[in-house]
């Protein structure tokens, strides 16, 4: 896999007098089926997370509130991306190491995944993506 599976996405946006309504729908911004949803919130200011990769997993992240950015890593190649507003999703795709930092105090971002939680599917060592993408 590649940085060629991680890119912004734009959510639908619907806005009348009752406010704005934003979907994320399987099909039009993301394409795998949604098995896990988990929400993270509450990073102390300066605390990074995640890491590491996935074997096989697919997310899409949405940030609700505050920001978040993304540092990616194919074993070749860098991306970042820096979420902001709800109507703009991330799909992360399977093999690209992901660090989550500068999160704002009133971050919560939601992240849905194709799979339920499996710790084998993790790749907790960055420097295996160098070995796979130098083949």
């Amino acid at each position: 896999m590649s940085l060629d599976n991680c890119k912004l996405i734009d959510n639908s946006n619907f806005i009348d007098a009752r406010g704005r309504l934003i979907v994320a729908q399987l099909g039009d911004q993301f394409h795998f089926p949604i098995k896990r949803q988990y929400v993270i919130q509450n990073c102390a200011l300066g605390y990074e997370r995640g890491f590491h990769a996935h074997k096989n997993l697919w997310q899409y992240f949405i940030c609700l509130s505050g920001s978040v950015e993304f540092h990616l890593f194919d074993g070749s190649k860098n991306k970042k991306y820096k979420l902001d507003d709800p109507q703009v999703g991330l799909i992360v795709g399977p093999m690209v190491w992901r660090e989550l930092k500068d999160f704002d105090k009133d971050t919560i971002l939601s992240v849905l995944a194709s799979e339920t939680y499996d710790e084998s599917d993790y790749i907790l060592d960055r420097s295996i993506l160098e070995e796979i993408a130098s083949k």
